[in-house]
């Protein structure tokens, strides 16, 4: 019998002690941030490169200072072309880039000195330190990563739009540079003016 009453305590205080836990949990919901672009225009460009993987190497007394101009870049040529739902096969981009209304945006993780060229992703040992990998134009003038754009594309014979811009590893400003391995990772967007 006393087995039965505390049999029976045990289980009432465990089905309060779940209903009061039950009730005290709050349910937190979730946000998803969306952004897009709405055009009336029936086309989409895309970015082709020549090169989809770069190698670069270099010796740590040839590197150029971060903004300024490189020594010997590795040419990189874009090409923007697109397709039409009628079949117009690019021609709505060749005219847009003909018109100067295409750009070209160079994206990702800007480096820890200044900010304005990539940042080397290799963090483990053997890793580079106080390198990045500059974005040049055609001129070898600087492209700053996520915030600059290389413009006045040209139309090839072909109706594709082409650029060329060039990519070489740099001293970080005000860092002291450590040989080693160097990774990093580009993506180029088309930027409608």
């Amino acid at each position: 019998m006393k087995l039965n009453l505390l049999h029976t305590a045990l289980a009432a205080l465990l089905m309060a002690g779940t209903a009061q836990a039950m009730a005290q949990t709050q349910d937190v919901p979730a946000t998803v941030s969306i952004s897009g672009v709405l055009n009336n225009v029936n086309a989409g460009c895309v970015v082709t490169l020549d090169k989809e993987v770069v190698y670069m190497e270099n010796k740590v007394s040839h590197l150029p200072l971060q903004g300024e101009q490189p020594y010997k870049p590795t040419v990189v040529n874009a090409f923007i072309s697109g397709e039409h739902k009628n079949g117009q096969n690019n021609v709505v981009c060749s005219e847009a880039v003909k018109a100067g209304h295409i750009a070209l945006k160079f994206t990702g993780t800007p480096d820890n000195a200044d900010g304005n060229v990539l940042a080397n992703s290799y963090v483990e040992s053997g890793g580079a330190k106080g390198v990045g990998v500059g974005i040049y134009g055609p001129t070898k003038q600087p492209i700053e990563v996520n915030t600059g754009t290389l413009e006045n594309l040209t139309v090839l014979s072909d109706l594709r739009g082409s650029a060329e811009f060039n990519l070489e590893l740099v001293k970080l400003a005000n860092q002291e540079v450590t040989p080693g391995a160097v990774t990093s990772s580009l993506t180029v967007e088309i930027e409608r003016l």
